[in-house]
């Protein structure tokens, strides 16, 4: 399940940008660069897991909750089902979706199978991964030191952009293959 860290970085995510859009004044602002920022992650998350399924591979194994705090496990489960697994849901139905458009008057099952995997490339996931908690951080660090955290609200909004982008260049991808 992806409830584990998602679920943790929407609860510590959300007061961060509350805070951050409070003290610019942009509470708005703060709200619309969280939404961002949670559809940047999870479209991390279920890019890698559609670029595994493509190509055999097992994303994850679930792991062992049993030791677990029950009561904690079900509020994240909660959050997860909430606010996440719906998000999740959408991702992989627009990916799907999209590609499917491309590849819908394709025969030939190896070119079929070239596209598929031109659209879901490391390339994305490289750029994803680089755009991920760490460095979401570090530019919120850098921010703060220089007393313009507003300029991290618009650096994640700008992240948004990127992710449309990358949609965009995984379509063209594909289309180059079938050409």
């Amino acid at each position: 399940m992806a409830l584990d860290l998602l679920s943790l970085e929407v609860i510590v995510n959300f007061p961060l940008f509350w805070c951050v859009g409070s003290i610019t004044n942009q509470t708005v602002l703060g709200l619309v660069a969280f939404i961002t920022l949670t559809s940047v992650l999870s479209s991390d998350f279920n890019l890698k897991c559609l670029y595994r399924r493509e190509r055999g591979e097992p994303f994850r194994p679930s792991p062992d909750t049993s030791n677990e705090n029950q009561m904690v496990l079900r509020a994240l489960e909660g959050i997860y089902g909430f606010f996440l697994k719906p998000q999740d849901t959408l991702i992989r139905r627009f990916a799907d979706v999209r590609l499917e458009g491309i590849l819908n008057v394709q025969t030939d099952p190896e070119r079929i199978r070239a596209a598929r995997r031109a659209y879901h490339d490391a390339e994305t996931l490289f750029v994803l991964a680089n755009l991920e908690l760490s460095t979401q951080l570090f530019v919120l660090g850098v921010c703060l030191v220089l007393g313009q955290p507003m300029y991290y609200l618009w650096l994640v909004m700008a992240c948004g952009i990127v992710l449309i982008g990358l949609q965009l260049r995984r379509e063209h991808r594909a289309r180059q293959v079938l050409s």
